[in-house]
């Protein structure tokens, strides 16, 4: 897989980044990168069918890459149980998977940080922080998450890294009050890096 990847990373460096990707696009690859690891979990790995999973991962949104981290990890754990050996080399299959992904989004955000509009990225930057003030307190919706891929691809350098510092703050603020909705607050927060 490590020849897939260098191959695919010059061509996901240019393509859209998951702000971008339909929500009919990521659900239709969720399922396939789910499915495989179902398959994976009952059978034997097959390197073969893992030819296309980079540019699955890829094309997943915010929501996509939430549900499908969680079920990968929980077919891992599984494994695990029964034959470590997969286990382990599922897990690798999936740790290159995301680092591909972080490379990609890495290139883009590189070439696209020229172009950052600083009233922009002001914005996005109160809306994060707004939003996660706003968690702490009230139930996570799902309708309120679905711009957070979006914002903080508007973010300057120095804007990301101070929304970076504010909401872990905010996430272990959480963590003291409810443990299970701070785990999905560091889910939200994780997915939304990883697109940038």
């Amino acid at each position: 897989m490590r020849l897939i990847t260098t191959i695919l990373l010059f061509a996901l460096s240019l393509s859209p980044l998951s702000a971008e990707v339909t929500p009919e696009q990521s659900k239709e690859n969720r399922a396939k990168i789910c499915w495989l690891f179902d398959h994976f979990s009952k059978n034997q790995v097959d390197e073969a069918k893992t030819s296309n999973l980079i540019q699955f991962y890829q094309g997943l949104d915010a929501k996509g890459l939430q549900g499908v981290d969680a079920h990968v990890q929980k077919r891992i754990d599984e494994t695990r149980v029964t034959d470590a050996a997969k286990a382990d080399q599922m897990a690798a299959i999936y740790a290159e998977m995301k680092a591909a992904k972080a490379s990609a989004a890495a290139a883009s955000a590189s070439a696209a940080a020229a172009s950052v509009d600083p009233e922009a990225s002001k914005k996005s930057r109160g809306a994060i922080c707004w939003l996660f003030d706003y968690w702490k307190e009230n139930p996570i919706k799902e309708d309120k998450t679905s711009k957070l891929v979006e914002h903080y691809a508007n973010l300057s350098e120095k804007d990301r890294n101070d929304v970076n510092r504010y909401v872990a703050a905010r996430i272990d603020e959480t963590r003291m009050i409810d443990a299970e909705k701070a785990k999905k607050l560091d889910g939200l927060f994780e997915n939304m890096k990883a697109s940038r």
